[in-house]
């Protein structure tokens, strides 16, 4: 069995001025290691099979998005613990020297209070004539996603993130995004890794793919699913020499990720997938499908659902933690 947690921001100060980017420390993070090595022995990257199959709880860290500081703060302390890390790599923003969508609303909102970023986002829509059904009083957050969001930001996420069309949320976002930033290109290269960050990890054979651009794939068709994966698979390759065999799919939630774009990920020779659902691995999950803990669940979160007790993972609120989203 494999327990997974998986990280994005890493932050000295944890929080920005205002809600938007919710960072973890250095120090809490080498907590949080310590913690699973005293309870847990690390995942073989090159045994995962066998590790499925043991009743023995093996662990894993992964990390998306391919932040640079997920190379600075956390790649040492891995190689300190001799823990094994996936970090997950959207190609495109890199070798454009964009700001994903995603990246770009949690930086917004990181330097705008709530309301007004919501204000704004509103008079927005209205001057571009944006029209969506899913209204707040009938919004239900779905399974898995931004559980720690008041319930206006879930809402709103879920109209950007899932909802809304490319070409309008492109518009949309970079209007918002342009008030307030005047170099994207820097931006984007203080952001996310530069290529010898990224040969470094894949040495260690520690680099997955998260797509070649950050969004729903569930919202692809089968030939844009594909054109999608190959696409980040040969940019890995032209750097590495080499494919990978992990993929972890943007948000990661039950509207994200589907058998489809499961099975589409295996033509794209990617072995191994991760969701966000909050379970742990076990032989029967499909292996494009593996669940995974946010670092908030973990001891030494912010919001802890779990406790660890020498290769045992105990629920604080009484929940099964095998997965159910997806069987073989």
């Amino acid at each position: 069995m494999i327990l997974t947690v998986n990280y994005h921001y890493f932050r000295q100060k944890e929080d920005s001025k205002y809600p938007g980017i919710h960072g973890v420390s250095k120090e809490r993070f080498s907590k949080q290691i310590a913690n699973l090595a005293d309870n847990f022995k690390f995942l073989n990257l090159d045994h995962i099979e066998e590790s499925l199959k043991s009743p023995e709880i093996f662990c894993l860290i992964t990390f998306d998005d391919g932040l640079k500081e997920q190379h600075e703060i956390a790649f040492p302390i891995l190689k300190k613990y001799g823990a094994p890390g996936i970090f997950n790599i959207n190609g495109y923003y890199i070798k454009s020297k964009k700001v994903s969508s995603v990246h770009k609303i949690h930086w917004i909102r990181s330097v705008t209070p709530e309301e007004v970023f919501l204000d704004s986002l509103i008079k927005k829509m209205d001057q571009m004539e944006i029209r969506y059904k899913e209204k707040l009083k009938k919004f239900t957050p779905k399974e898995g996603q931004n559980i720690y969001d008041s319930i206006e930001i879930k809402n709103t996420k879920y109209l950007l993130n899932h909802v809304m069309n490319d070409g309008d949320k492109k518009i949309l976002l970079d209007e918002l995004y342009n008030e307030i930033s005047d170099d994207e290109r820097a931006h984007s290269e203080s952001l996310y890794m530069n290529d010898e960050m990224i040969k470094e990890l894949s040495e260690h054979n520690f680099l997955g793919s998260h797509g070649w651009r950050h969004n729903p794939k569930t919202n692809l068709s089968s030939s844009e699913l594909i054109k999608d994966f190959n696409l980040n698979q040969e940019y890995i390759k032209k750097i590495t020499g080499k494919y990978t065999d992990f993929i972890s799919y943007p948000y990661g939630g039950i509207t994200a990720v589907s058998t489809k774009v499961a099975k589409s990920a295996t033509k794209a020779f990617h072995k191994f997938g991760f969701t966000i659902e909050r379970a742990i691995s076990c032989d029967k999950d499909p292996r494009l499908l593996m669940p995974r803990f946010d670092a908030n669940d973990i001891p030494h979160g912010k919001s802890p659902l779990l406790h660890f007790d020498k290769n045992k993972v105990i629920s604080l609120e009484g929940n099964e933690l095998l997965s159910e989203w997806f069987k073989i």
